[in-house]
């Protein structure tokens, strides 16, 4: 099938496009850092049980679709890691600062 040919292509630039793309569609809905912003907003407007939904089950998805796409594109991912874990990094030590600024 054509999604096979697709797989069986080794690092090119479409591979690098569709992985990039697909990444930050997960990082949003994970939510990360900076991708975040949304989520407060989303939990407000929601109702008590859309936001219920939303906090224990569709915000895991972006980390299950990042575990998938990984183990789908792991050729690809050999020098895209770094990148993923030193922004993984920076928003750990965001996040720290962050909440030593936190007067409550």
């Amino acid at each position: 099938s054509s999604f096979m040919w697709f797989i069986s292509m080794k690092t090119t630039s479409l591979n690098w496009l569709f992985w990039g793309g697909c990444f930050l569609g997960f990082l949003i809905k994970l939510p990360a850092f900076p991708f975040h912003a949304w989520l407060p907003k989303a939990h407000v407007q929601a109702p008590v049980g859309g936001s219920v939904i939303l906090a224990g089950i569709l915000l895991k998805l972006g980390g299950y679709g990042i575990t998938r796409m990984m183990m789908l594109f792991s050729y690809t991912l050999e020098s895209f890691g770094i990148l993923v874990m030193s922004f993984s990094i920076v928003g750990s030590v965001y996040g720290a600062f962050m909440c030593l600024r936190q007067s409550d």
